[in-house]
């Protein structure tokens, strides 16, 4: 059913232009996502059932997206379904990388000041009174190994996809918009990416207060005792290219 409906699609019409990012949470995305629907002038749009799932591409919201021209920031994993329903619907993807270390301590500062549900893993209502060690522990225990999943899961994937940082993302916006336009086949000038990002820039005017986290931060507040655990849950994917990660 899934096939045919998908071939039904292709036989009546073309797929609008649509712009996939999937990230490791807190690697900057939301900020990425924002740049890209200024410049592109495309909707925001979840391809995913909900937010605080696992969130998988949901064939029905797939299907309603065919024809728009989308902006879709999700946590999604490369999984073979998820896989093959991306050829089916000839979905690329935007894969957007950062520093484990600094990954966690900001998913932990997450949990103490955002929320305590995330896709990732919900916290309970005592974490904040567990010293800040403990609340390290957990976090490399128990939220790391969905970061393990999710980059060795798109580093296996055989799919056509785009790598970026979260300090290309960040740092060198501009940058990242041309090399995000190349790979989908946009026409994006220079002038034109140098306007969405000074929109969503957090300046004065902009549409999006965006602070940039300081690379490193993470490595400074796990223990040594901390980073040994987190690379050893590493060396069981050596698919990884664990450079880019901060390994």
């Amino acid at each position: 059913m899934v096939r045919f409906q998908g071939k039904l699609r292709r036989t009546f019409s073309r797929p609008a232009p649509s712009i996939f990012v999937t990230s490791m949470p807190k690697s900057g995305s939301t900020f990425l996502s924002r740049a890209l629907e200024e410049v592109s002038g495309y909707i925001p749009y979840f391809l995913g059932y909900k937010h605080l799932n696992e969130q998988d591409l949901y064939l029905p919201r797939v299907i309603d997206a065919w024809n728009m021209t989308t902006v879709s920031h999700q946590h999604t994993r490369a999984s073979a379904e998820n896989l093959r329903l991306m050829a089916e619907f000839r979905i690329k993807p935007v894969i957007l990388t950062r520093d484990i270390f600094d990954c966690l301590v900001s998913q932990r500062d997450h949990f103490l000041r955002e929320s305590a549900d995330t896709p990732l893993f919900t916290v309970g209502p005592d974490f904040a009174d567990l010293s800040d060690e403990q609340q390290m522990d957990l976090m490399v225990d128990l939220v790391c190994p969905w970061y393990v999943r999710f980059l060795d899961s798109w580093f296996r994937a055989e799919v056509e996809g785009l790598w970026l940082t979260y300090e290309e993302a960040t740092g060198q916006t501009e940058a990242a918009l041309a090399r995000i336009a190349a790979f989908y086949g946009l026409s994006w000038d220079e002038e034109r990416i140098a306007a969405a990002v000074a929109r969503v820039g957090g300046g004065e005017g902009s549409k999006t207060r965006f602070s940039v986290g300081r690379s490193g931060r993470g490595a400074e507040m796990m223990s040594p005792r901390q980073q040994k655990r987190v690379r050893r849950l590493f060396d069981y994917c050596p698919a990884i290219r664990q450079e880019i990660i901060g390994l």
